[in-house]
């Protein structure tokens, strides 16, 4: 059966957007490497949840990875951490694979586990990563991002890092901006307003977060100030990190003590998001998480990660 004209219109349509897609997240050659664009041009960064790779053994495991998302045209992966005993280990897997694939990584803090009193702790993490050849850096400043976090004291986390200078760009809810020098939107998919599914009382859509972030932005001069070049002090979207998603689902079971389990509505989410990220005109787009967009539930060693049962 073929589609109607709406249907064809539809097609037409996401090509348009996947082609133009294909040319500003395509990697660049060598005259225009990461370590140059930094400053001037946008940059794709994937969340990427170490807690569902407690397994991996070495470096190599996450090779797959980091060539597939590099062969996406993803700058960085950004490398979501707990407070569990074996992070560190995968950090420095994770660290060493990104450097032999020429791809970039830096820390997203998951304030689910990591307390924002501990800000001696975040900055000893930040400063065992900071010097790493594969750490992404703005300018000369080191990336840093979160998962929620609200509270916590970025200028008490710089006072205990002497050597390096952190780009702060954490997931804090509007107007609690503190003295980040951007801002990252988890909210990538229509909700309630409370992190979950939109019901007949509350329906946000993806385009609300991001009015309500860069207004929030628009009120704060210095962050504006704090802009590496010239040339993106254009719009208070420019210092978002604006999130795109292809679905979200949860299901934890009774088996964990977490128990939750919901879909949010995507169907179309992919490409209409997609066509808003070519409008909003954000600097840095973030892809949540790498295992949604990818599509895959195995990991680069052809493993399923036990953990991710929820997905």
């Amino acid at each position: 059966m073929f589609p109607g004209a709406r249907g064809l219109m539809r097609i037409c349509m996401l090509i348009s957007t996947l082609a133009t897609l294909l040319v500003w997240a395509a990697p660049h050659g060598s005259s225009g490497s990461l370590s140059s664009r930094q400053l001037t041009e946008k940059l794709v960064f994937c969340h990427f949840m170490i807690g569902v790779v407690d397994d991996r053994t070495s470096a190599s495991d996450y090779d797959n990875d980091m060539q597939q998302a590099k062969a996406a045209g993803i700058d960085a992966f950004a490398l979501n951490i707990g407070t569990d005993g074996f992070t560190n280990t995968q950090l420095e897997f994770a660290y060493e694979s990104a450097y032999s694939n020429g791809m970039s990584v830096f820390l997203s803090f998951d304030f689910n586990w990591y307390s924002t009193s501990n800000t001696s702790g975040i900055a000893g993490t930040v400063g065992t990563y900071a010097g790493h050849p594969a750490q992404l850096m703005i300018g000369s400043k080191v990336l840093v991002s979160s998962f929620a976090g609200d509270g916590l004291d970025l200028a008490d986390v710089q006072s205990h890092l002497t050597a390096h200078t952190i780009f702060w760009a954490p997931n804090f809810q509007p107007p609690n901006l503190s003295s980040a020098d951007a801002l990252f939107n988890w909210m990538a998919w229509p909700n309630n307003g409370d992190n979950k599914a939109p019901d007949a009382g509350s329906n946000l859509t993806v385009s609300d977060g991001d009015t309500s972030y860069t207004s929030a932005l628009a009120g704060k001069p210095y962050v504006a100030r704090k802009l590496p070049s010239p040339k993106y002090h254009r719009h208070p979207a420019d210092r978002t990190v604006a999130a795109v998603s292809p679905w979200f689902s949860t299901h934890f079971g009774l088996e964990v003590k977490f128990s939750k389990n919901w879909v949010f509505p995507s169907d179309l989410l992919w490409f209409d998001r997609w066509t808003e990220i070519l409008n909003l005109g954000s600097q840095f787009v973030e892809i949540q998480t790498w295992y949604e967009s990818r599509g895959l539930l195995v990991d680069s060693a052809g493993r399923l990660d036990k953990k991710l049962i929820w997905t």
